[in-house]
């Protein structure tokens, strides 16, 4: 397991030795998303003319110095090392005055064309198909596996964090709000974008674990068969209401550490409700039915590890997972438009209180 924050890792990543290069080798061609603390620009490297992501710290911006979200995901992304973790490249800073510090850092990644979101929205895709479902989910379980095995949360597992390259390839990126998961830890509460939350984070768990990471990952199973949100509430309360309308009410026989979160006494449910995966989703193939609901269980411990989930049945049935390289030979997800139409489309997005259906000779998935 990596330890990131021992003297010997991370000194040699220590602010004070980066952003030795500058800016002006790239050139900034537009402004593609924000991450948890700056904006992020496509760009071109002057020299060799390829195309990176950048994305921009302005420090002026921060009194008590460099940002420990930025130093926590640069040091973590420099020492992880997997095809489907996205790479950084370098870090380099603004001309303007260091001494005054009002200047940026930039940190440089590779440029993917496409984040999952984007696609998501995408007028070219009406359905994605059970191979390219089974590419994405393997991808990112076996991201997933890796980042877990060496000991780290990122926290933040949702649509808009996972890349594509132009051959398909899913890049697990954004570990800004990452860490290192040491066990029986008290960790920051709220974690998490709510879509993709974890029922105990809701709850107000401050001692979880990376199994916050496998129901974001749930919810974006079913993101992918039903191509909207899944839960797609902006409050606590509202969240937990959808949950419990699918997954069923705690069964405190079954989950006995719930009573014990801070939250539950306020948000428990008024009545008890069943699980209704297997019924909502009848239409599913079962073996696809069978890991989302392992994904979706309440009781972070019965929730199905990257690791374990990577053997499912599921992508071993055929048809076989295969890169999804036809939907990402569109044009960049990023460039839809503006931030603000691709926000006002997602707020329009509701979800569809009908069962889908499965057409199984093209293998698409379709909403009744």
């Amino acid at each position: 397991m990596i330890n990131v924050f021992e003297n010997n890792s991370i000194s040699m990543f220590h602010p004070s030795s980066w952003g030795a290069g500058s800016i002006d080798k790239y050139q900034i061609i537009k402004k593609i998303g924000k991450g948890v603390y700056g904006e992020v620009y496509k760009g071109i490297c002057k020299q060799t003319g390829k195309k990176v992501a950048l994305k921009k710290i302005n420090l002026k911006l921060y009194s008590e110095g460099f940002p420990h979200t930025a130093i926590r995901e640069i040091t973590i992304v420099k020492i992880l090392n997997h095809e489907n973790v996205v790479k950084l490249f370098e870090i380099v800073k603004s001309s303007d005055n260091v001494i005054s510090k009002n200047y940026s850092i930039y940190i440089v990644f590779e440029y993917l064309k496409h984040d999952l979101s984007g696609l998501m929205l995408s007028p070219y895709i009406q359905a994605f198909a059970l191979p390219h479902i089974k590419s994405l989910l393997l991808q990112l379980c076996t991201g997933l596996a890796y980042i877990h095995e060496n000991g780290i949360i990122h926290r933040d597992i949702k649509t808009s964090n996972l890349f594509l390259s132009k051959i398909g390839l899913l890049k697990i990126g954004d570990f800004g709000l990452a860490r290192q998961y040491y066990g029986s830890s008290t960790y920051t509460k709220n974690m998490v974008t709510i879509s993709y939350r974890a029922p105990e984070l809701l709850l107000g768990d401050s001692n979880y674990t990376n199994a916050i990471d496998m129901w974001s990952v749930g919810c974006i199973f079913a993101e992918l068969l039903l191509k909207v949100t899944l839960f797609p509430e902006e409050t606590d309360i509202g969240q937990l209401e959808l949950i419990w309308e699918l997954c069923g009410t705690p069964d405190v026989n079954k989950w006995k550490s719930v009573e014990k979160l801070e939250l539950y006494q306020k948000y428990r449910p008024k009545k008890s409700k069943p699980r209704k995966i297997k019924k909502t989703f009848a239409k599913l193939p079962k073996d696809a039915l069978n890991l989302l609901d392992k994904f979706l269980k309440l009781n972070p411990s019965k929730r199905i590890t990257a690791k374990k989930a990577l053997k499912h049945q599921f992508f071993k049935n055929p048809p076989f997972p295969s890169l999804p390289k036809s939907i990402v030979n569109y044009p960049s997800s990023h460039e839809m438009g503006s931030l603000e139409i691709r926000k006002s489309i997602l707020e329009n997005i509701k979800m569809p209180k009908k069962r889908f259906r499965t057409n199984q000779s093209d293998g698409l998935f379709e909403l009744k």
